[in-house]
């Protein structure tokens, strides 16, 4: 029997230094130029949103070791949308580095689900908390395990969350 392996996982990354610059009325103008480079590249996108400082990918890759490969290809090609369009002159392209979580099939519809829902999900969380929900979930220790932003872009984060709330 063949061995049969799914590679399915939840990609995220943020803009540099966290800055809110995707703008929401035109944010899927970056999404669909991600989803067309997975898909030529091979891979099945489940879900893509973005919502102001950060983007978040569900994806099957093919091939595990083309991962990190594909995904600097999304970023490098993304990053410099802005440089082209005017919607997005602020935007000043994203941040080092990612974080990915594998995601089983059986839980693929819950995790689409968040990723649609972004604009919902950020009327009551901020990013910092949303990641930290996200690395709980997945049995990591945010304090232990991992270099944390600066507390001026969650602090950014946070008062937009805020104000959007009054």
């Amino acid at each position: 029997m063949k061995n049969k392996l799914r590679h399915i996982y939840h990609i995220i990354f943020i803009t540099k230094r966290q800055e809110m610059t995707i703008p929401m009325t035109t944010k899927g103008m970056i999404l669909d130029q991600m989803v067309q480079i997975f898909t030529r590249k091979g891979c099945h996108v489940y879900a893509c949103n973005a919502f102001l400082n950060h983007v978040h990918i569900l994806v099957e890759i093919p091939s595990p070791t083309d991962f990190a490969k594909i995904i600097n290809k999304v970023k490098s090609s993304t990053g410099v949308v802005y440089r082209k369009y005017p919607e997005y002159a602020d935007f000043s392209g994203w941040a080092a580095g990612f974080d990915s979580f594998s995601v089983s099939f059986n839980d693929l519809n819950r995790v689409k689900h968040h990723i649609e829902k972004q604009e919902t999900v950020h009327q009551e969380l901020s990013f910092e908390d949303e990641y930290d929900q996200l690395l709980e979930e997945n049995e990591f220790n945010a304090y232990q395990d991992f270099m944390r932003a600066s507390f001026s872009a969650y602090a950014a984060v946070n008062n937009h969350i805020k104000n959007k709330r009054k």
